[in-house]
């Protein structure tokens, strides 16, 4: 069965499985179109021989929700179609679909979701391993299902599941690595103030590639403070430690190594000026099918100039190590920087003008650092009019 009727069958399921919530609710949906241009002059960042082409995609999503005194079910499909000139090997077709459902009961909550998405691997790796290649796809599917229980005023425990499972077809040629990934976490939560809270976190993963036999294993956990600076302002530190241990069908023994985490995240929305910031190091898996050490850095900020008219600034600096030295080789570093304008040229359309710089250095055998640069010019159209709401 083509990925494709797998999506369709699944969204039909999910309407089906909303629908038999017959109670009185209220539904609502929430599309949004992209119309997107660009013109790239290192598509896909070569260190030689860079090649410029221009690209145009159209993305068509809707946001299906469902809305009772106790409860949400979210259906969320999107499609995005790519083609690019000269290169039409790049064209792709790539969709997704997520659902998702919370119900409060008096003091518990519950929460499940799923999700499929089929995507080119210039979207799913130019920012994580780098390796893209026409000919492969990611086919990633994963669930999660968590309960939490507020059994005092500022006392709150939880316990959640998560379960991923990645490929990419006749992506080992290439060096990508299918995984699997189930894992478990608690979080014990204390508030201190009605602005403060304190959490601990306990967790633990298992990540798979059963075909190269990878078999990645990590335990941890980490101390959470978050504060409520202002109606609009909040900020949160995290640090903690994990122990990790890798092991393989192809050598005796295993690979332990300890280390940290940490990460510092912030967001502020005002009638002027909004930004979200996160700095974080985390131990996450890879499509090259074992756990790696990702170092991440991400900065978006939006400031009104006039009614209509918005300044756009964004950074994502992300660097991938192993955790241990003597399996992938991994050491890639990635940079984008995007500034732009953002015109409301109605209540529901907007139109984006950015430029964009790029860089990713690679580790080789010849030299420390292999460089690889390139900018890009990006105009696109959004279409986001107001939800359509019906009550039942």
């Amino acid at each position: 069965m083509s990925n494709y009727w797998r999506m369709r069958y699944a969204f039909v399921l999910a309407v089906c499985g909303a629908s038999s919530f017959a109670a009185a609710a209220e539904w609502s949906i929430q599309p949004t179109v992209l119309w997107y241009l660009d013109y790239d002059s290192n598509r896909l960042l070569a260190p030689t021989n860079e090649v410029g082409d221009a690209a145009g995609w159209l993305t068509i999503d809707a946001l299906l929700k469902r809305a009772t005194e106790t409860g949400e079910v979210d259906i969320h499909p999107e499609l995005q179609i790519q083609r690019f000139d000269p290169d039409s090997a790049l064209d792709s077709n790539n969709g997704s679909l997520a659902l998702s459902a919370t119900h409060n009961a008096e003091t518990f909550s519950y929460t499940a979701s799923a999700g499929y998405a089929d995507r080119s691997t210039y979207v799913s790796e130019l920012e994580n391993t780098g390796i893209i290649d026409a000919s492969v796809r990611q086919e990633a599917a994963n669930a999660s299902a968590g309960i939490a229980d507020q059994f005092t005023e500022r006392q709150r425990i939880g316990v959640q599941a998560t379960y991923a499972d990645t490929k990419y077809p006749s992506g080992e040629a290439v060096g990508l690595i299918g995984y699997r990934d189930p894992g478990i976490s608690a979080t014990y939560t204390y508030g201190l103030s009605p602005e403060t809270s304190l959490s601990a976190i306990a967790f633990g993963s298992r990540v798979t590639a059963p075909e190269f036999g990878y078999d990645s294993r990590d335990a941890g956990g980490r101390l959470v403070w978050t504060y409520i600076v202002s109606p609009t302002t909040n900020v949160s530190a995290a640090a903690g430690f994990v122990r990790a241990q890798i092991t393989s069908r192809l050598q005796i023994g295993s690979d332990d190594v300890n280390g940290s985490l940490w990460a510092v995240q912030g967001t502020h929305h005002s009638e002027l000026v909004a930004w979200t910031l996160s700095f974080t190091r985390d131990v996450v898996p890879s499509g090259l099918g074992l756990l790696i050490r990702r170092d991440e850095l991400d900065l978006t900020a939006i400031r009104s100039i006039a009614p209509r008219l918005d300044v756009t600034f964004s950074i994502l600096a992300a660097h991938n190590s192993d955790l241990v030295t003597n399996y992938t080789g991994d050491d890639r570093r990635y940079f984008a920087g995007t500034a732009g304008l953002d015109w409301h040229t109605a209540p529901q359309w907007v139109l984006s003008l950015k430029l964009r710089a790029s860089e990713s250095r690679v580790p080789t055998d010849v030299e420390r650092f292999e460089l690889a640069t390139g900018w890009q010019t990006i105009v696109s159209l959004l279409w986001s009019p107001l939800p359509w709401s019906k009550s039942r």
